[in-house]
């Protein structure tokens, strides 16, 4: 596990999966089609805890420009600057499950956002994923 930095806020287009994880894929599906991998924009997704226990998944795409989500009607959700927890896992589509279990070493630690979200940061051209969670500042 190491720790990286962003530097600047992300904004991104969201797409809510219908259920946790059985709506996963299908919200990466929905946001890929409206947002076919052109190579400059960056995809994720986003997952945490609601009231009650049950997990919120968003698939999301990079905003490109202001009003891009507005334009397509869809929800827009901020990946906040600062400092992560970072594993990254290649050959992802191999082993999916491998993404909840790198979720459960990182939330073990102490100084993670509880207002943060779990983050995957995909790079789709090398089947890599980063799943990240925010420190604390």
């Amino acid at each position: 596990m190491e720790i990286i930095e962003l530097e600047k806020d992300i904004q991104v287009i969201a797409f809510q999966a219908d259920s946790f994880p059985t709506g996963v894929l299908a919200a990466h599906q929905q946001a890929h089609t409206l947002f076919p991998p052109d190579g400059k924009r960056n995809y994720f997704g986003m997952s945490r805890p609601e009231k009650g226990g049950s997990i919120i998944y968003k698939a999301c795409v990079e905003e490109m420009y202001e009003g891009e989500a507005q334009k397509h009607q869809r929800e827009i959700q901020m990946i906040k600057a600062g400092h992560y927890y970072c594993v990254e896992l290649e050959n992802f589509m191999e082993n999916p499950h491998h993404i909840a279990q790198i979720f459960t070493e990182i939330l073990q630690q102490k100084d993670i956002d509880p207002e943060g979200y779990c983050v995957e940061w995909y790079d789709n051209e090398n089947d890599e994923v980063k799943c990240m969670v925010r420190i604390v500042n």
